[in-house]
């Protein structure tokens, strides 16, 4: 019963997370702007710039990417790639962008980034012990770091 509520749940949070990211993809690309406020770090109009408003686009691109692949391995029903994405990801980006949100503009934002972001990480890793045990499917550190890099995370 607990195995099978923490692969649903894993499932639930890679599809919410896929979404969201390709949704704050098109929103970055959209207006990066306002996308640097509901990140955290408020882009005063003084400061907005065509090389900054690049900066931004550049980060929506990773968003799409990440969201983009996430589903698609999410629709070929390969979670086992989706938890090493996430638990690396959740880590890594979440822990880097909180702490550096926190400390360039809100600590409030960056705790909103870093906590979920490391409870994605933990589902993750407990998938991953979990579907490793049970099927003995194991995917390739080279593999998980290609992931990333394609994800641009």
């Amino acid at each position: 019963m607990a195995t099978s509520t923490l692969l649903l749940l894993f499932k639930s949070i890679s599809i919410i997370f896929g979404v969201s990211t390709v949704i704050t993809g098109i929103q970055a690309l959209l207006n990066p702007i306002t996308f640097s406020k509901t990140f955290g770090i408020t882009v005063p109009k003084e400061k907005d710039t065509p090389i900054l408003r690049s900066y931004i686009t550049l980060m929506a691109t990773r968003q799409l990417a990440t969201g983009t692949s996430i589903l698609l391995l999410a629709r070929i029903e390969h979670y086992i790639s989706i938890a090493y994405i996430l638990m690396v990801a959740g880590i890594i980006v979440a822990g880097t962008d909180g702490v550096f949100i926190a400390k360039n503009g809100s600590v409030k934002m960056g705790i909103v980034h870093a906590g979920p972001g490391f409870v994605i990480a933990v589902v993750a890793a407990a998938t991953i012990c979990y579907w490793r045990r049970k099927l003995g499917e194991e995917i390739t550190a080279a593999a998980a770091v290609f992931w990333i890099v394609a994800a641009g995370k």
